[in-house]
């Protein structure tokens, strides 16, 4: 749609918006360093690449504040509704799905192994 005066579509409107934030020049290297280290997605090696992208979105946010990581840490600790399962272990879960159904034509492929 078209957008308003004083707005921004694309990118950048997804960034006014909080969508998305800018990495830092520090942390370019590091993640571009990280995510690198990845290989071609396989079935055998999806987990692996899974952590790879984990640890360069914690590189590219290492001038999070005290507050924010404290915060992370409370989310980590939150259940599904009327469940023993963790959100965190649940969009884990689904994230794997995803990957599995969408890039690697296989909707089963979520659990760790």
């Amino acid at each position: 749609g078209k957008v308003g005066r004083g707005e921004a579509g694309g990118i950048r409107g997804e960034i006014w918006d909080g969508d998305f934030e800018i990495v830092s020049k520090d942390c370019v290297r590091p993640v571009w360093d990280t995510l690198t280290t990845q290989e071609e997605l396989t079935p055998e090696n999806m987990n692996k690449n899974l952590d790879i992208a984990e640890t360069a979105w914690m590189a590219s946010s290492s001038s999070l504040e005290d507050d924010d990581e404290e915060e992370e840490e409370e989310d980590d600790k939150r259940m599904v509704y009327n469940s023993d399962v963790s959100v965190k272990s649940l969009a884990d879960d689904a994230l794997k799905c995803w990957v599995g159904a969408l890039l690697l034509d296989n909707p089963r492929l979520r659990k760790s192994t």
